[in-house]
């Protein structure tokens, strides 16, 4: 993940590693959240948390991108302290794919999806989030893999550029969520002065479309953040659960 990406996860100290199984992507007319589906060429898609609530999720990872139908809110809050430190589309969502020990793959009915902007969580070009994912059920939930995530904007749901590339230096494992319990998976954002103008279209983004891993229905987080609509690679996916 590079110099900066190491630097940002060692700086955050909050048990985010790097390392474990492998396994992104849209959001649309109101707030949003995904899973992306593991597959070796594919491509993926900040103070006080501001949360919208209530909309339906949307049936698809990628082919309602610019649909304008309503997917499930998520929140997006910028901390002062960081809560916790391939070449592949990620805007379909990877697959459970493991053995869960019997509990059953988290939903986005069961989740709270959330993307925290740890203060100094940037450098080389790239800026660095954190999505969150929050176990809102009574009961044990197992996640596995990439999210799928991309920018939306227009203020109308459609996808800009490019879903979220998976970065394959780490390998995904299971991670079970204890009822209230809430695990992260790394985003990066290339800044979009990095590339052609041309061929990256700036432009501000609304926020995220986020598939949580194994799931067909996004959650729509704001975000504010320059955006190519062009189809370069702007934005990386961890696993969720890596650590470094």
């Amino acid at each position: 993940m590079g110099v900066a990406a190491a630097a940002f996860l060692a700086a955050c100290g909050n048990g985010v590693e790097v390392g474990g199984p492998a396994a992104g992507t849209s959001p649309q007319g109101s707030p949003t959240s995904a899973a992306s589906r593991s597959a070796d060429s594919e491509s993926a898609s900040p103070t006080a948390p501001a949360t919208t609530r209530s909309a339906t999720p949307s049936k698809s990872p990628s082919s309602d991108a610019g649909s304008g139908k309503s997917e499930k809110p998520g929140k997006h809050r910028t901390s002062q302290k960081p809560d916790k430190p391939g070449d592949e589309t990620s805007s379909a969502p990877s697959n459970s794919g493991t053995d869960s020990g019997g509990i059953a793959t988290c939903t986005l009915g069961d989740l709270d999806v959330t993307v925290d902007t740890p203060a100094g969580a940037g450098g080389a070009g790239s800026q660095y989030v954190l999505l969150g994912f929050t176990n809102t059920s009574p009961d044990p939930c197992a996640i596995y893999g990439y999210p799928g995530v991309s920018f939306v904007g227009h203020h109308n749901g459609t996808q800009l550029g490019k879903p979220a590339v998976r970065d394959r230096s780490q390998s995904p494992h299971t991670v079970r969520l204890a009822p209230g319990a809430t695990e992260s998976g790394l985003l990066q954002i290339a800044q979009a002065a990095n590339f052609d103008p041309q061929k990256c279209q700036p432009t501000t983004s609304d926020g995220f479309r986020v598939y949580p891993p194994g799931s067909y229905t996004a959650a729509y987080v704001p975000f504010k953040a320059s955006a190519c609509q062009g189809k370069v690679a702007q934005l990386t996916v961890y696993p969720v659960g890596s650590k470094s």
